[in-house]
């Protein structure tokens, strides 16, 4: 994995970093929920 270059991320997917959580409780649940 080391020998693979390093590419940089969207500006929206680092603005939305370790906020994973925060969005599952303002959208009502985990993305793919299927019950």
């Amino acid at each position: 994995w080391k020998d693979c270059p390093e590419i940089a991320l969207p500006e929206d997917a680092v603005k939305t970093r370790g906020r994973a959580e925060e969005h599952a409780q303002l959208n009502g649940g985990t993305e793919g929920d299927l019950s």
